[in-house]
């Protein structure tokens, strides 16, 4: 799967947390195909939709926890 994700895109990174919370980044391709910079830690990448989803996920747990009613008006 990695190879495919690869391939598709000209520059990954990623990060993961383990069970014991040992955090891991990895870095592969490019950041700039014509200067061949290789993607690294200072990299930055547009957020694109992932916007999206990752407000969906907290106003989800703010609901979840009684700190806000989805219900309520956008307006209050």
């Amino acid at each position: 799967m990695l190879e495919q994700i690869v391939n598709r895109f000209p520059g990954i990174s990623c990060a993961y947390v383990d069970a014991t919370g040992k955090v891991t980044t990895e870095y592969y391709g490019v950041s700039d195909k014509e200067k061949n910079i290789a993607v690294d830690n200072d990299t930055i990448f547009p957020a694109c939709s992932m916007s999206k989803f990752v407000t969906a996920i907290c106003l989800m747990k703010l609901h979840e926890r009684k700190v806000i009613d989805i219900d309520a008006s956008v307006n209050d």
